[in-house]
């Protein structure tokens, strides 16, 4: 059904607007400082465009490579269709039958994994900055969890359709035999939706001015990070690699990057799921826009889950869970959201490993451990506290993700002997490199014990 975005509807509140336009201000003041600062500091003004230009490099062989991967998941398509088509000429329950569809499932799981493989390989291939290289392997996950939308939720369609339209003719433009037409599938492919359906609720027109609204918001959002990364984050690990770092700078650098890793992280979940989707589903005139709830009022970590990406969370519930509950664990539940998670994590860590060149599963370990253990944590405390608990330990994790990523992204650009080994690629050099020396001159004075 039409549904708003929560915020857009927020948004209509005086109250909560004025908070939009207090970050419009931070945003604002924050690049006069970065004007400022550099004029005064090195006589040049770079207007905090350094880490875009260094990170958004090779943009048009990312956009490139995406055109690839589009073409790729468009010719599914047809190769769904004549598998449908072809496995009517076969007896129902002859070997040949069995041996079409389990033939069919081996192909569409080695183009995944060959998907997969390829799109890194081109990847590692045109060394494509971190930014760039982040956009470009969001992309490869989405097409992948479209692709398995769509043969998931029309295999079963198939399969009826064998038994009752054998001889059937086409009911309307959109089908035949039961099977969504091309024009479905393509617009499920760009639609803001993981979810296969044949219908989605529409609007009537499209509003241009929302769309150049949202997209003056994603630019703006990306200078406001870029001036983050470049006025707070670089200069705490900018010289991991190059000398020791005591343990005090490092206690220093790791709580100095908790906020900038909290304003980072809100303005990620603002640019990419409020204005990248709410722009993309008014350009197709797509109605149903929850893409996520009111997960800032979660008290628990399972409903910050369910609500922090409405979007990926349909895709995992619908694909993941209901189908290792149903067919894979049988009705055991645990076991199923350890699944969930464990697909969560992988890919989450599979796009940072490659984004950065470094295996370091922060993410991982953040995702299927923690995560599952404050599950089951939070369910125990009061809302309020549940709430605090909440902000606290995504706070402390943001900076602590930004922190361990910043110290081994800068240490390996400043240690001059790390090999290209699968084993360099694997193991840290943060905390071997010129890493962290414990200060032995720590002491501790109690308040009242000052002269």
């Amino acid at each position: 059904m039409p549904r708003n975005s929560l915020l857009t509807d927020l948004f209509e509140v005086k109250h909560i607007k004025t908070i939009y336009h207090i970050f419009i201000v931070i945003l604002i003041i924050l690049f006069l400082n970065t004007v400022v600062h550099d004029f005064v500091d090195t006589g040049s003004i770079n207007l905090g465009f350094r880490p875009i230009i260094a990170g958004f490099g090779k943009f048009h062989i990312a956009l490139m490579l995406w055109c690839c991967m589009q073409t790729s998941t468009f010719l599914i398509y047809p190769c769904f269709r004549m598998w449908a088509l072809f496995r009517k000429n076969f007896t129902a329950g002859s070997p040949m039958k069995k041996l079409w569809d389990w033939s069919a499932v081996v192909l569409f799981v080695s183009y995944q994994c060959g998907f997969i493989a390829a799109a890194v390989k081109a990847l590692l291939w045109f060394d494509l900055p971190p930014a760039s290289s982040v956009a470009y392997l969001m992309e490869m996950t989405r097409f992948l969890m479209k692709a398995h939308a769509f043969i998931r939720s029309n295999v079963p369609r198939a399969l009826v359709s064998g038994k009752k339209h054998a001889d059937s003719k086409p009911t309307s433009p959109d089908t035949y035999q039961g099977l969504p037409s091309f024009s479905k599938y393509a617009y499920f492919l760009f639609a803001p939706t993981l979810v296969y359906r044949d219908e989605y609720p529409r609007t009537k027109q499209i509003r241009w001015r929302v769309v150049a609204r949202h997209a003056l918001e994603v630019i703006g959002v990306v200078f406001y990070i870029s001036f983050i990364l470049e006025r707070f984050l670089a200069p705490l690990f900018e010289k991991f690699g190059h000398a020791k770092i005591s343990s005090g700078s490092f206690v220093l650098s790791l709580f100095g990057s908790i906020m900038p890793g909290s304003l980072s992280f809100l303005c990620a979940f603002y640019s990419l799921l409020h204005a990248w989707m709410n722009g993309a589903a008014e350009l197709l005139r797509f109605a149903d826009r929850m893409f996520y709830r009111d997960w800032w009022n979660e008290s628990t970590f399972a409903g910050y889950i369910r609500s922090w990406n409405v979007v990926v969370h349909d895709w995992l519930y619908t694909y993941v869970y209901k189908d290792c509950v149903e067919h894979v664990f049988r009705n055991c539940r645990p076991l199923a959201t350890v699944a969930v998670f464990t697909v969560s994590s992988v890919f989450h860590e599979l796009i940072l490993a490659f984004t950065f060149r470094f295996f370091y599963p922060v993410m991982f370990v953040q995702f299927e451990f923690l995560g599952l253990m404050l599950m089951f944590v939070t369910k125990r405390l009061g809302k309020n506290v549940g709430n605090v608990l909440l902000w606290l330990v995504l706070s402390i994790g943001n900076g602590l993700h930004l922190s361990l990523y910043n110290m081994e992204y800068y240490a390996r650009r400043n240690c001059p002997d790390i090999g290209d080994s699968i084993v360099d690629y694997m193991v840290p050099v943060s905390w071997s490199c010129n890493g962290i020396s414990h200060n032995p001159n720590w002491t501790i004075t109690a308040p009242w014990s000052l002269p």
